[in-house]
């Protein structure tokens, strides 16, 4: 099923809403100094909310020279998108209201 601009604005209108903005600089950041303590401190956020496993693939191609991977984190899906591709985590939280994290 073909979906265009105006459907995927239109499911997704929560995503859309000018709910005013921020400063950017007042985000509180978690990164470090050290690219593999970013990654672990991300994996423990992610087993505190019950996710026991992160794939990770190098997708890496060495004639281009452009380091690239792919994560997957079985359970996590994206809470905007058509019923009928939403899995049995997003279907089981439909009864609880998701908000965005506050700045």
């Amino acid at each position: 099923k073909k979906m265009g601009y105006d459907r995927a604005k239109r499911i997704n209108k929560y995503w859309f809403q000018d709910n005013g903005s921020i400063d950017y600089s007042t985000v509180r950041s978690s990164d470090t100094d050290d690219f593999k303590k970013d990654i672990e401190n991300i994996i423990g956020a992610l087993e505190k909310q019950g996710m026991d496993r992160v794939i990770i693939v190098d997708l890496t191609r060495e004639e281009i020279g452009i380091p690239v991977v792919r994560v997957i984190v079985p359970g996590l899906e994206v809470f905007a998108m058509d019923r009928e591709r939403r899995g049995e985590r997003v279907s089981n939280a439909q009864d609880h209201r998701l908000s965005r994290a506050e700045p």
